[in-house]
């Protein structure tokens, strides 16, 4: 066999064995950069501004077009005004492209505790056991574009849920951050009440302030009272709220005051009337207030009632045409 023969013929193994060789290299690199960080973070240093990770063990593979992260016994903390809201979760794993679009995949599995503290000080722990949850993060330039949550099978001792999502991307077109809220089958162990569909989609208004925080660089406090400073606001376009007979609607804009207390006023329709008792889901001073005020001024064979929600300096006031109920106070975001 001649020369050139035997080049042709072995030419694409060769070429393959390079391919092959980059890419162990290309993912090795990614994989210790991966290790190191991890390794830091489990030392105490922060993986963004007042953001923690600590675990009781790691494992890295998914060679060689994936990286795949399983962590033991996570704790993801972040910091705030009143102490850390952390979330320790039994099983949770990190998947990544080593090619491609920068996007992470996020997965939590077995016990989930969701810890906070309160305005007055008092600690809170929810405990629950999801089917499934899993979330989606795509970066687009160095700064989160995109980021998608969904829980499926949420139970706990005292909350279920058929399913609940959230979504948050960067408009491409607009300075603003579009949101999406969605549950399916909420509903509270002890009261055997369902609700069957909430949903609520709005825009953060000026959201160029943000962008520090989503590319990982600023603290979220920080972020959110530049936000605010720059004329921020959250704009619910679209709320609907299903419930044996009764539906509720809603749209507004709400802002923080430089108390980082929520201040602004949402519109509302109510229909089915007569079946609505929110106290039978949550009792606290608002439902309370909204019951109320709807029985009181409950007019038969109306359509709907319009009710209007005004917060200002955290106290909520709740009307309906000249009747009006205080409905408590709403606690500073931080």
């Amino acid at each position: 066999m001649r020369y050139s023969n035997r080049l042709f013929l072995y030419a694409p193994f060769v070429a393959l064995l390079i391919i092959a060789a980059i890419a162990m290299f290309h993912w090795r690199q990614i994989a210790n950069d991966w290790e190191s960080r991890l390794l830091l973070a489990n030392n105490g240093q922060e993986i963004a501004p007042g953001v923690s990770l600590h675990f009781a063990s790691e494992e890295i593979g998914g060679f060689p077009f994936n990286l795949d992260v399983v962590l033991e016994k996570c704790v993801v903390a972040l910091q705030s005004t009143r102490g850390p809201i952390s979330l320790a979760s039994e099983h949770f794993a990190i998947h990544a492209l080593t090619y491609g679009r920068a996007q992470q995949i996020l997965e939590a599995a077995g016990l989930q505790t969701l810890t906070w503290t309160d305005a007055e000080g008092g600690t809170h722990r929810f405990v629950f056991i999801p089917g499934s949850l899993r979330a989606s993060a795509i970066e687009t330039e160095g700064r989160l574009a995109r980021f998608d949550l969904d829980l499926h099978a949420l139970r706990s001792s005292s909350l279920i849920a058929a399913r609940a999502q959230f979504h948050i991307r960067a408009a491409p077109d607009r300075d603003v951050l579009d949101f999406v809220i969605r549950g399916d089958d909420l509903g509270l162990q002890s009261a055997h009440l369902i609700l069957p569909h909430l949903n609520i989609e709005g825009r953060m208004m000026h959201a160029a302030p943000l962008s520090p925080l989503l590319s990982g660089h600023d603290e979220w406090r920080r972020a959110v009272s530049d936000w605010r400073m720059n004329n921020g606001a959250l704009r619910v376009d679209k709320m609907n709220v299903d419930w044996d007979a009764s539906h509720v609607t809603a749209n507004g804009v709400l802002l923080l005051d430089d108390g980082n207390r929520i201040s602004g006023e949402m519109k509302m329709q109510l229909s089915g009337v007569e079946q609505w008792r929110p106290t039978r889901l949550v009792k606290s001073s608002f439902t309370f207030a909204l019951e109320k005020l709807t029985h009181a001024t409950l007019q038969p064979h109306a359509a709907a009632l319009p009710l209007t929600l005004d917060v200002h300096n955290g106290a909520a006031i709740v009307s309906t045409g000249a009747n009006s109920r205080a409905a408590g106070s709403i606690d500073p975001v931080f």
